[in-house]
């Protein structure tokens, strides 16, 4: 790829392949045999246990009697493509499918006792395309839910006035 006998220099010849000139010079070392024997041995606990990741293996390897830190674990584990089956973070984060339903009671102002809270919900009838609107038997309102699908905007105020109580 890159001849020392050309016409352009190697910077140039580096700069054009978009490789750095101490990449080039740079040469692997290859893996050692006490290295392989440890691969194999971090191999064998991780079909035993795929469930540990480079603290737990790092662990078991100190019991087993050898000198070897996490961090070495980590990029050896890297090196042969093995992770860890136990949970990631993040997992408490919604997916991007899931519907987010909006928050109807947001601008009501709490004025009384159980206002916000019924104890007793019934649902007694569907306002505009199955939008249901539910009596909240102690406070004697109604709310609509309206999932944001709804083509009228109707809220809990618009609805109690609707559905009054008889």
């Amino acid at each position: 790829m890159i001849d020392a006998d050309s016409k352009l220099s190697i910077r140039r010849q580096c700069e054009l392949l978009s490789v750095s000139r101490s990449g080039l010079y740079y040469e692997p070392v290859p893996t050692t045999i006490e290295e392989l024997a440890l691969m194999r041995r971090i191999d064998e606990m991780h079909l035993k246990w795929p469930f540990y990741g480079s603290r737990k293996v790092s662990q078991e390897l100190r019991k087993d009697g050898m000198r070897i830190n996490r961090k070495q674990v980590q990029r050896l584990m890297r090196l042969m493509g093995l992770e860890s089956l136990a949970p990631k973070p993040n997992t408490s984060r919604p997916a991007p499918q899931h519907p987010v339903y909006p928050y109807l009671l947001r601008n009501l102002k709490i004025s009384r006792v159980n206002q916000r809270c019924g104890r007793r919900t019934s649902r007694t009838s569907h306002l505009n395309e199955g939008s249901p609107i539910w009596w909240r038997s102690s406070t004697g309102i109604a709310a609509a839910s309206c999932r944001g699908d709804c083509p009228t905007r109707s809220t809990a105020a618009s609805a109690s006035r609707r559905w009054t109580k008889r």
